[in-house]
């Protein structure tokens, strides 16, 4: 036991990576009736009965100092399942002079399951690759890829799932979430107090709250004969006496701190988009920002156009703004056109174009658009910008 702890503690080294690797069976379990979704004060609901659709085996690999993680769903938990698991670990570290690896003590894991999957030359060169670091009997509990690999399953596959495709495409998702945006796993405890002037105010606000949260998917538990315990653990006294945890990753986590999330909700505003970070609709009113300009910006095809439109249609249909749209693709026409707008073509085989010498002269000392055109220090009542000419 003292070994693998003494590993653990070997700083952190690029060639030489610290690598730890488990498994473990699933069974594969699907619905015979269509779950209940969700609705305000129940979330989704199953029927007891169920259907047995085999069974599927889950690799884990990951490097703890790196956050790197390497998973593999297959069919069986076989000697040369293990071989080939073990050879894609080696392929993901191309670069490494030395592999430490970190596994259980099973009778799978011998140099024997190599030979029997890989030719002779082939089976030595992998096996040399890896310097293996056995856990004790009855001490898997070291092996950090068990930790792992339980929150995968517990934040991930803990609902029923009917067939290994589903399976390798959940835990794909979810791996490539904490791989691609450097993702953390954390326990959180979530706990919230509220106050009443009464025991039936107190009961409603209880009840509002468990269907608000069963609206996302969410379960909240009453801390029955628990309030104490439960004040204490709200308040910033930095203890916990309410035992019970879950798993959040650092995204999930982030939207639950006050000032990490900035939300946008503007009345009267309208609709740009989710938050990030919070999942939230941002809801904007540009005139009352302190600089109301925007731009949008996005490779071809990413829609850019779509969103520029989808903006004026909002702006038209829920204000009543101007909309004044230079358009020298006409791509804009058929939505002005849809919303009772007009279209001015100007170039130059049209009989419409802008006279240069008719745009007004702004104030410069002033910043105003008032134009003084006589010069006598009279501001006229109204100053004309743009002509068009026709």
């Amino acid at each position: 036991m003292e070994f693998v702890l003494d590993v653990y503690k070997r700083p952190y080294d690029f060639l030489r990576p610290v690598v730890c690797m488990d498994e473990s069976p699933r069974q594969l379990i699907s619905n015979t009736r269509r779950p209940l979704p969700i609705k305000p004060g129940h979330g989704e609901r199953e029927d007891y009965e169920y259907a047995r659709c085999g069974v599927c085996n889950i690799f884990m690999a990951v490097e703890p100092l790196s956050g790197k993680r390497i998973v593999r769903v297959t069919e069986r938990k076989t000697k040369k399942d293990w071989a080939k698991f073990l050879n894609e670990i080696a392929k993901n570290y191309e670069y490494a002079e030395k592999i430490t690896l970190v596994i259980d003590n099973l009778n799978t894991h011998t140099p024997g399951s190599l030979y029997e999957t890989f030719m002779p030359a082939q089976a030595k060169e992998l096996w040399e690759r890896f310097e293996f670091v056995y856990t004790p009997k009855h001490g898997s509990w070291l092996n950090m890829a068990e930790i792992e690999l339980n929150v995968l399953i517990r934040q991930c596959l803990s609902h029923r799932i009917g067939s290994i495709e589903q399976m390798r495409r959940e835990t794909k998702e979810f791996m490539t979430d904490l791989t691609s945006r450097d993702q953390r796993m954390m326990y959180v405890v979530l706990t919230i107090v509220h106050l009443a002037d009464s025991m039936e105010e107190l009961d409603n606000d209880t009840e509002t709250l468990k269907s608000t949260a069963a609206k996302r998917g969410c379960q909240l538990a009453t801390l029955t004969f628990q309030q104490e315990d439960g004040l204490n653990t709200a308040l910033p006294y930095g203890i916990r006496p309410i035992d019970t945890v879950r798993t959040l990753n650092t995204a999930a986590t982030a939207a639950l701190m006050p000032f990490a999330s900035q939300e946008i909700q503007h009345s009267g505003g309208i609709y740009y988009g989710l938050n990030a970070t919070s999942n939230n609709m941002i809801i904007c009113d540009r005139r009352t920002l302190l600089n109301a300009n925007g731009f949008i910006l996005g490779v071809s095809g990413s829609g850019k156009s779509f969103a520029a439109k989808e903006e004026i249609a909002s702006l038209i249909l829920s204000t009543q703004d101007d909309v004044l749209i230079i358009d020298p693709e006409n791509e804009f026409s058929p939505l002005v056109h849809a919303l009772g707008g007009e279209v001015i073509h100007v170039d130059v085989r049209s009989k419409n174009y802008i006279n240069a010498m008719d745009i007004g002269k702004a104030d410069r000392s002033t910043g105003d658009d008032e134009y003084d055109e006589d010069g006598d220090g009279e501001e006229k009542e109204e100053s004309q910008t743009i002509r068009i000419q026709k």
